[in-house]
């Protein structure tokens, strides 16, 4: 369940918004996920392999 759908049930049940508190106390829990996006980080170039050399 999402943030957003937790909420609309919850205010549909409830007849009234969510606290701070109680959106804090139920994500922590694990009833919903939170909408914020992952940071995604950046993909990994990998530097080009070096040649190998016969000996000198």
């Amino acid at each position: 369940m999402t943030k957003a759908d937790w909420l609309d049930f919850f205010e549909a049940i409830n007849v009234r918004s969510a606290t701070e508190e109680q959106i804090a106390a139920t994500l922590a829990a694990g009833e919903f996920q939170d909408d914020a996006p992952a940071v995604e980080a950046a993909p990994v170039q990998e530097a080009p392999a070096q040649p190998i050399f016969a000996g000198a």
